[in-house]
């Protein structure tokens, strides 16, 4: 027997719709007795006590078995009938019942009937013969009477049997136990006996001779065979891995549908998901997976969710410069392409059969097909080129972080220093530090999920779509470069862990997990109850880097996870467009009036469509986030990423010849790609050469202490932090230009050696008005060639000149001035090239950065 798919994200049972799932059951070559599997995350019964019974009234003998597979199944008293219909002949057996099976993860009351039909009646006996009289006269002339007796009634004929009952089975996951019934039908009564016949009359004309008797009623029919009633209520993985044994490859498909339904409304998101949008992308994503587990697109499109990043695989607070001449070009010359393809859908949608088609186009397309393959594989080798920096990234973190902790360790006795919160929480310096190695190594770290850098939810998050779990999604997730606009759940810092601490003065962050459930833990809050607490500010400093390093090692953690998510993502793109072109040749060589193929075809071309536009979307996306990090105004509204796409279940309506090509047309027209290059390049523009934006100034920091220069020789790292109120007064919007580092009294063997120099990521920023803005990137990094022998800063103050290239212009340039910054000189260079911190007096670095004049 046969098997077909109706499913939709969403559906109302009711007579329109059993018509079109009939409809699809007829295209698919469905036969009485095949299989029609209905799906839906969403299903409904229209009215209350509806009768779902799969029955066509203009062809009566048309009766398939039903699957009902819904996430959610609101039945209303819905009753789904698939019993054989009463015999209507006389002695006529009933219909055997069809099959119904119902896999509901969430329902009420609801009913499955597949009993057998109804016998009919037997056929009553015939009546016996009515007896009759002769006369006949002997010789003498006298009458004789000879009387023929009356005939008894005919037995009754049995009556029919009943149809024997199907197969009903409920499972069901929330919600109460549906009636289940698969009885026997009931056999006909036999046919009544036939009467006798009547008694001839008497000679006396007052009597008659006795009547027959009246015949034996038929037997009663058989009833029916009992069929299989099952109503089981499951756990979510019981009742999937049932379905999937039930219905099979129909599931996977179906599972497929809500997988492109999920990235449908993920790709509506317009930044940061709402917690509506989030639960309802991931209730079809979990559907999905429940229904087909190893999915790994969908569980790809789900980590994505929880990564906060978009559809795409792009990071909502994405890191990028502002190369608008790169991404004007780009829109120049796949637009066009887009355009032609688009018109050629049309075309084809317009013609009756492929044959009719220009083949000409052919060629075209083939060729559109090949030029998106060259920008894929480019992306693809961007994006392991991306791989491979973010791992070094992820190695350079990690060196840092071991070489604070060394230190920590030579420190031990003087962190035992106490630090306080105006008395209220007194706490060893040592103590904090433990904690954040306990972050870094212990069994907690396994629980540390990467949100944004600043934002590091630990504990047991599960993300299955509840409220609490939906709202954390939404904080964590969409930040999208503003700190400030996480309020709930409170973001925990230094001063909230150390008031959890055990008798003996210890942190224990397992069991702070343990006790408080999900924290939303605050690297930037870490570092301000810091600043506010009273304590040795040195030994602060240390502790202060040492977190820092833990938020640099999760950031780049989480960052090359990105990195290798959207490397797989390239590969995946690539292989798919080079399958897609190949079933498209195959299909445009169809001759014929083939409306499958036809069908076939323009959904190739709309695949390639939208491949291309998600080309051009990922370009406009790049454009939209250089204009949020240097201008700090958010732009949403511009992060369209859903450019060609219509409802997947309008795509299937087409592809199953259930919507006109003229339908599907206009629908695909509504949906045009439309793009914002043009406005965002001329917003930049603007931004650029507002006066007062080039100007340049410079902010220097000394070091000089002997007890940080000592750190500085022995690790090699040295941190500093520069808040907005440390730079010039009356300017706003301070962005890092260039830099400039002496280290006074360091002798080296070679003129010059590198410097690493990384930019913490988070920044403060002033705008009009005093307002501070919070910017969250991923910490960067650079090198600048430092000379020897090294001036003193006071020496290079005004323009900065000097002999050995010290004015660098950075690989974080547009980046806030107030961050966190971090020299680095690794022991390779050191040994390299002979450096010699013995002598270092002191550390000069120089800012130059553009500003903006406040508006007076």
């Amino acid at each position: 027997m046969s098997t077909a798919l109706y499913v939709r994200e969403s559906l109302t049972i009711d007579d329109a719709f059993e018509q079109r799932a009939l409809a699809l059951a007829r295209a698919r070559g469905l036969v009485s007795g095949d299989t029609l599997v209905i799906a839906a995350a969403e299903m409904a019964a229209q009215a209350p006590g509806y009768v779902l019974d799969l029955r066509d009234p203009a062809d009566p003998a048309y009766l398939l078995n039903v699957v009902l597979i819904a996430g959610r199944l609101t039945a209303r008293g819905m009753r789904v009938d698939v019993s054989g219909g009463p015999a209507t002949a006389p002695g006529a057996a009933g219909a055997a019942a069809r099959s119904v099976r119902v896999f509901a993860g969430q329902t009420d009351a609801f009913g499955l009937r597949a009993s057998g039909g109804d016998g009919a009646a037997g056929v009553a006996g015939r009546a016996g013969a009515d007896g009759s009289v002769t006369i006949e006269f002997d010789d003498n002339g006298k009458p004789h009477r000879f009387y023929e007796e009356a005939g008894d009634g005919q037995p009754g004929q049995a009556g029919g049997a009943g149809g024997n009952g199907g197969t009903a089975v409920a499972m069901w996951g929330d919600g109460p136990a549906p009636a289940v019934e698969a009885l026997g039908g009931t056999g006909g009564l036999g046919g009544p006996g036939g009467p006798g016949g009547k008694g001839a009359p008497t000679g006396s004309g007052s009597g008659h001779r006795p009547n027959g008797r009246t015949g034996a009623a038929g037997a009663t029919g058989a009833t029916g065979l009992a069929g299989s009633a099952i109503a089981k209520q499951l756990g979510a993985a019981e009742l999937w891995a049932q379905a999937r044994s039930a219905v099979g490859s129909a599931l996977a498909e179906a599972a497929s549908h809500f997988r492109g339904v999920a990235d449908y409304w993920f790709r509506r998101v317009r930044g940061t998901p709402t917690p509506e949008e989030a639960d309802r992308i991931l209730a079809l994503l979990t559907l999905a997976l429940a229904l087909e587990p190893g999915d790994a697109e969908a569980a790809a499109l789900r980590a994505r969710l929880l990564a906060g990043e978009n559809a795409l695989g792009m990071a909502r607070h994405l890191d990028v410069g502002a190369d608008f001449s790169n991404y004007a070009e780009r829109y120049e010359t796949e637009e066009n392409q887009l355009t032609a393809l688009l018109s050629d859908i049309q075309q084809l949608l317009n013609a009756v059969s492929v044959k009719e088609y220009e083949t000409g186009r052919l060629a075209a397309q083939t060729a559109t097909f090949a030029a998106l393959q060259t920008i894929l594989n480019q992306e693809r080798a961007l994006a392991a080129d991306a791989v491979q920096a973010y791992t070094a990234d992820l190695a350079f973190a990690r060196q840092r972080f071991t070489a604070l902790r060394d230190e920590v360790d030579r420190r031990k006795q003087d962190l035992e220093q106490p630090v306080d919160w105006g008395g209220v929480v007194v706490l060893g310096l040592f103590t904090l530090a433990s904690f954040i190695i306990s972050l870094y190594g212990g069994q907690t770290a396994a629980k540390i999920v990467g949100s944004i850098p600043d934002l590091m939810t630990f504990g047991n998050l599960s993300f299955t779509g509840s409220d609490q779990e939906a709202q954390i999604l939404k904080q964590a997730a969409g930040a999208g470069g503003q700190i400030d606009k996480i309020l709930h759940p409170p973001a925990s810092g230094a001063k909230d862990m150390a008031e959890k601490k055990e008798a003996d003065g210890t942190l224990d962050p397992q069991k702070v997990v343990d006790a408080v459930g999900p924290v939303l833990f605050s690297f930037g809050k870490f570092i301000k109850d810091l600043d506010e607490a009273h304590g040795d500010p040195k030994l602060k400093d240390l502790v202060k880097d040492l977190a820092l390093a833990l938020q640099q090692k999760l950031a780049a953690e989480f960052r090359l996870g990105q990195a290798v998510r959207q490397a797989d993502l390239a590969i995946v793109r690539a292989a798919a467009n080079a399958a897609d072109a190949a079933r498209y040749q195959a299909l445009l060589h169809q001759a014929g009036q083939d409306g499958g193929a036809l069908r076939g075809a323009v959904l190739g071309l709309v695949t390639m469509a939208r491949t291309y536009s998600d080309a051009l979307a990922r370009a406009q996306v790049r454009g939209v986030r250089a204009l949020e990090i240097y201008t700090l105004d958010e732009h949403p509204d511009a992060l369209v990423i859903d450019a060609g796409r219509i409802h997947p279940d309008l795509d299937r309506d087409y592809a199953e010849g259930l919507s006109s090509a003229a339908v599907y047309g206009a629908q695909l027209v509504a949906a045009r790609p439309s793009y914002r290059f043009g406005a965002l390049r001329a917003e930049w523009d603007t931004f650029v050469s507002t006066p007062g934006v080039t100007g340049l100034l410079t902010h220097w920091v000394q070091v000089a202490d002997a007890p940080r220069l000592t750190s500085f020789r022995q690790s090699g790292i040295l941190t500093f932090t520069v808040r907005p109120g440390d730079l010039a007064e009356g300017r706003i919007e301070a962005k890092v230009e260039a830099i400039v580092i002496t280290l006074t009294g360091v002798t080296a063997d070679t003129p010059t050696f590198d410097l690493f120099v990384e930019h913490g990521g988070i920044s403060r920023q002033l705008r009009e008005g005093g307002v501070e803005v919070v910017q969250v990137l991923a910490p960067s990094q650079t090198t600048v060639s430092v000379g020897v022998p090294l001036p003193d800063a006071d020496s290079v103050t005004g323009s900065l000149a000097s002999p050995v290239n010290l004015d660098r212009r950075t690989g974080f340039w547009g980046r806030g001035v107030a961050a966190a910054w971090t020299l680095t000189v690794s022991q390779a260079i050191i040994q390299a090239a002979g450096v010699d911190l013995a002598g270092l007096t002191k550390v000069s670095v120089g800012l130059k950065y553009t500003t903006r004049a406040k508006h007076i």
